[in-house]
């Protein structure tokens, strides 16, 4: 035998053992059946990025082997083609096995090797499940469009489809809850389903603070932990704000003033107000929950306008004609102003007014907040309770 041979076979021999001999080297390999052929990249998910490790082609048996050298925990994607990456956490030493099937629509895959990577491939598994749910959905709403009954069968789809998407983020929240302490947690809190956010700070931001308090007992020096740390701060200061506007809005503190055109064009403050008990209505004539409560209010204001009452309606309409001809046609008689810089502009802010329309607030003569509801009757017991007492 060729001796220059030989000393290539015992080189390689020599490189192997000391590769599977460092303990830091990490593995990942895997079997991908009637894969033969086919390229796939091993790329390390940055908190800023992507960056491509390696790249291979599946033996003909469908095996597939990579090697990587992480200093702590990271996350690290196996990408086919167009499909969606397979997510990975790898720490020093791991030993990832990986087996993958592909059917006529989806990618799926096992994994042993660390909890983790098992925690997103379980992710991976049941979103590709309520993917599967949503592609009937609407497999069924193409196959209804010439039915005479087409609206209901779609009212129905759409009803269901929402469901599925509310079922998938539960899903997603349990299992975040149940492995808050790992490092998974921050690729699962910042995942999408159907085309939009899982979560957001902004709307679920215990969840996202219950996670860093975790990851940063645990990590505390992981660039993931620390970027994620980071981003948050935007919304740990939102929420700083709102505890305060809360507490400077809370029932028993003065309402803050405000002065803005009324229906003819003058500026009208609502501290001119000052010895009135006044609602505060917040409204909009494109919302019909605000339409339908006007109605009810307009027979409450006629019942207290001689006990003191007096409403200053504020309109969020974003085009002032659409509120003077709700205000023309509706002929309330209280004061209307209006700010049209919609429900993102300064006073929704300042009073903190929800989404949805109407919302009240009921201020005593003093100026001091009696209550504040969105609902009209809760409106209407609070005004019977100050005109007696008052």
């Amino acid at each position: 035998m060729n001796k220059k041979f030989i000393w290539f076979l015992l080189l390689i021999l020599i490189i192997s053992c000391q590769r599977h001999a460092d303990p830091d080297l990490a593995i990942v390999k895997g079997v991908f059946p009637g894969a033969g052929g086919a390229s796939i990249k091993f790329e390390e998910l940055k908190p800023f990025g992507i960056l491509e490790l390696d790249s291979t082609t599946i033996d003909k048996n469908g095996q597939f082997q990579f090697h990587a050298k992480p200093t702590q925990q990271s996350f690290y994607l196996l990408h086919f083609g167009n499909e969606v990456p397979i997510s990975l956490v790898i720490d020093k030493g791991d030993t990832l096995d990986i087996k993958l099937e592909m059917d006529s629509t989806n990618l799926s895959y096992q994994i042993n090797g660390n909890k983790d990577s098992r925690v997103l491939q379980q992710f991976y598994s049941e979103s590709n499940f309520y993917y599967a749910k949503i592609d009937s959905l609407r497999q069924v709403f193409f196959e209804s469009r010439d039915l005479d009954t087409f609206y209901l069968v779609s009212a129905r789809i759409d009803r269901a489809i929402e469901k599925t998407i509310i079922d998938q983020r539960y899903f997603t929240e349990s299992l975040i809850r149940e492995n808050a302490a790992s490092l998974a947690s921050i690729l699962l809190i910042n995942q999408s389903f159907a085309g939009q956010s899982i979560f957001n700070p902004d709307q679920n931001l215990e969840l996202f603070l219950l996670i860093d308090e975790n990851l940063n007992k645990i990590f505390p020096g992981n660039p993931h932990v620390i970027a994620n740390h980071k981003r948050l701060a935007t919304a740990r200061q939102k929420e700083a704000n709102r505890k305060k506007t809360d507490a400077r809005l809370a029932v028993g503190k003065e309402i803050p003033d405000i002065s803005l055109p009324a229906i003819d064009g003058q500026m009208k403050a609502l501290a001119d107000l000052c010895g009135k008990n006044v609602i505060l209505f917040f409204w909009a004539s494109w919302s019909p929950e605000s339409r339908a409560d006007l109605q009810q209010l307009k027979v409450l204001y006629k019942d207290f306008k001689t006990q003191d009452f007096e409403v200053y309606a504020i309109s969020f309409d974003s085009k002032e004609k659409y509120w003077k001809s709700a205000v023309q046609i509706e002929k309330p008689g209280w004061i209307d102003v209006a700010d049209i810089n919609g429900m993102d502009g300064p006073v929704s802010q300042l009073f903190r007014i929800p989404k949805q329309l109407p919302y009240f607030f009921l201020i005593d003569k003093n100026g001091i907040i009696v209550t504040k509801t969105d609902d009209f009757s809760a409106l209407k017991d609070a005004c019977l309770k100050l005109a007696n007492t008052g």
